[in-house]
């Protein structure tokens, strides 16, 4: 590996670790109204997203690309370990192709899917429910890879702004989108809670 190579990968590092103690710092604003397992588990899920990605950089030898569909594999076995308690009958449908795409782009999208799932988790099933169930699907199509995020739980209120949102995780969705070149579309189902993003011509590694 070149020592170029070497300094971007220390300066991307470094560059997450910083927003993680930003977000640390945010979750203090937040400690009076949320319960403490609740930002404790955001948190620890946040880190992981982050060490899962670096590792599967890593372990991948290339230190550019990586295999966006084994990364969200990993990170959604984790995060269910984590997360099951919570509502151990929720389930999770997924459809990812098997493509290597830079870090870069990985990682954003991959923080984006975690937010989602853990939010799904924590605000969109009733416990005396039962089940719920998560759906996506990230493919590549047309020059672009697109994100399709569904759940069937209890939606976005009707005057919900998600672009005037005041929660740290909707704001952290919105940010990592805008990193990609994109926006985060909330479609308006008559059911649960849909989210839409579309990065167009996108790099990729067969």
């Amino acid at each position: 590996m070149e020592e170029e190579e070497i300094r971007e990968i220390f300066h991307d590092l470094k560059n997450d670790l910083a927003t993680m103690t930003a977000m640390v710092n945010l979750h203090k604003i937040y400690t009076k109204t949320i319960p403490a397992e609740q930002l404790l588990a955001c948190l620890q899920n946040r880190q992981m997203v982050i060490s899962t990605a670096y590792e599967k950089l890593y372990h991948g030898g290339d230190y550019r690309y990586v295999n966006v569909m084994e990364l969200i594999y990993d990170i959604l076995s984790r995060l269910q370990r984590v997360c099951s308690n919570r509502h151990p009958g929720v389930k999770i449908e997924k459809e990812i192709d098997n493509i290597r795409i830079p870090f870069k782009t990985a990682l954003p999208i991959a923080q984006i899917i975690s937010e989602m799932v853990t939010n799904s988790y924590f605000h969109a099933f009733d416990y005396t429910k039962g089940g719920g169930l998560i759906s996506f699907k990230l493919h590549f199509e047309d020059e672009k890879i697109i994100l399709d995020y569904k759940d069937n739980g209890r939606g976005l209120e009707s005057d919900y702004d998600p672009a005037g949102s005041q929660t740290l995780g909707m704001q952290f969705i919105i940010s990592l989108a805008k990193q990609l070149g994109t926006r985060m579309e909330f479609p308006d189902d008559l059911e649960g809670f849909h989210a839409h993003m579309e990065i167009n011509k996108p790099d990729r590694k067969a």
